[in-house]
């Protein structure tokens, strides 16, 4: 299995556990923005210089701000519908409360960290042998 399609599947279901809806654009989006970081940690800290316009170019959407859009969308309704309490159950650790707000850059590093410190590994899902069924 290529680690390629191993980092999609992680983050695609990272994404999907915390609610984030796969038919919106947002969704595209936001899973290439943390691949991006997983592959380049330090992009980080250039989401509107760096991340976005690769995505957008990727995506060939001409406006990098329609990127940056689109994911604020889909981390404030993350936010908004208190999933994103799920990030304390899928790193095991109390650090957000139901109040909190997350900026973008902070949601994409930390589903880059789940995928880099394997923390996806104490997901039943993945104990279940499914999360990467069918990509061998």
């Amino acid at each position: 299995m290529s680690e390629d399609k191993k980092m999609i599947r992680v983050v695609h279901y990272a994404l999907a556990k915390l609610g984030c809806k796969v038919d919106k654009l947002g969704f595209r989006y936001l899973s290439y923005a943390v691949m991006i970081v997983i592959k380049n940690p330090s992009a980080l800290h250039s989401l509107c210089k760096q991340v976005y316009h690769v995505v957008a170019d990727h995506f060939e959407v001409k406006n990098a701000m329609t990127v940056h859009s689109s994911i604020r969308n889909m981390v404030d309704e993350i936010c908004a519908s208190g999933n994103f309490l799920i990030l304390n159950a899928m790193f095991g650790f109390d650090h957000f409360k139901k109040n909190d707000h997350i900026s973008c850059g902070e949601f994409i590093g930390l589903i880059a960290i789940y995928y880099t410190l394997e923390y996806y590994k104490n997901d039943e899902f993945y104990k279940s042998g499914k999360m990467f069924q069918g990509l061998e």
